[in-house]
């Protein structure tokens, strides 16, 4: 047991002095009889309160507000207690910056999802108003826009789908309005 000089009084006779874990050795009847840091004031002394049972471990606040983990087992032959304490602070600190990490990571997966989904609908939305594009010259029986080429396949496949329908529609125009004329000029002759 490393020797330290100041003494904090506790639970079970643990109390805390820095960072570091704190043993302490007691007989059946709860008298101190080895203690890893303030030894020379603590040996000898009862404890007033010891934890009930043989094993366990609870959390508890020592007198200076510190608050720990203490776990305790009782050897059953000779009735000696071991009692182990370490700072609240420090047992949970990797699960608190665990947790922070994994919030940060969680932020950064978030926003790297809200980027790339963003820079993929400008995609779509930039190929869509090439659609519409077509759609429109399409309405006004103009020659369609020269076949629009993204990286997306369905999106290529409805321009080139539009782009046939837009030439078959002016096509038909032509036809129709060539046989009117036509119509036209056999009813002149004709009269």
């Amino acid at each position: 047991f490393k020797r330290n000089g100041d003494r904090r009084h506790c639970h079970d006779g643990v109390a805390w002095i820095g960072q570091e874990p704190v043993a302490v050795v007691q007989d059946r009847d709860h008298v101190i009889l080895a203690r890893s840091q303030g030894e020379t004031e603590a040996v000898g002394t009862r404890v007033a309160n010891p934890s009930p049972g043989r094993d366990g471990w609870l959390r508890t606040r020592l007198r200076e507000g510190t608050e720990v983990y203490v776990a305790f087992t009782t050897a059953p032959l000779s009735g000696w207690r071991i009692l182990l304490a370490q700072p609240v602070a420090t047992v949970d600190a990797p699960l608190r910056r665990w947790a922070w990490q994994l919030a940060a990571g969680a932020a950064v997966a978030a926003a790297l999802a809200g980027g790339t989904a963003f820079l993929f609908g400008r995609r779509i939305a930039g190929a869509v108003a090439g659609l519409v594009r077509i759609a429109r010259a399409v309405e006004r029986g103009d020659h369609a826009p020269p076949s629009l080429r993204t990286r997306i396949t369905e999106v290529n496949e409805v321009a080139d789908q539009l782009s046939a329908a837009a030439e078959l529609a002016r096509a038909r125009e032509q036809d129709t309005a060539l046989r009117e004329r036509q119509a036209h000029a056999i009813a002149e002759v004709a009269h």
